[in-house]
């Protein structure tokens, strides 16, 4: 029983990840959208939030009692970047045509 409970638990944060990656990718998206050159904001702010990643999973590996991955870590800041990126190329291709 305890078994299922987990992996109930583990499916419901998995969702919960999952919805914060696509609510990010939307508010880069916009943000990016909403300055003059948004291929280039969108760069600048990858660079600033990939240290930032890289950072929060150092700072992980180094204070937490609870063993993280810090490559699971990065991935979701990936995650996050690639789609905001595709995002950004999709609505930039809709304008264009």
């Amino acid at each position: 029983m305890a078994l299922l409970a987990l992996i109930d638990r583990t499916e419901t944060l998995s969702k919960q990840i999952l919805a914060l990656v696509n609510l990010n990718a939307l508010l880069l998206r916009e943000v990016a959208l909403a300055q003059p050159e948004p291929l280039q904001y969108f760069a600048r702010l990858e660079a600033e939030i990939g240290g930032l990643g890289e950072a929060i999973a150092m700072g992980t590996r180094k204070f937490s009692e609870v063993h993280v991955s810090s490559q699971a870590i990065t991935e979701v800041f990936e995650q996050v970047l690639r789609q905001g990126s595709s995002l950004i190329e999709n609505a930039q291709e809709f304008t264009k045509s």
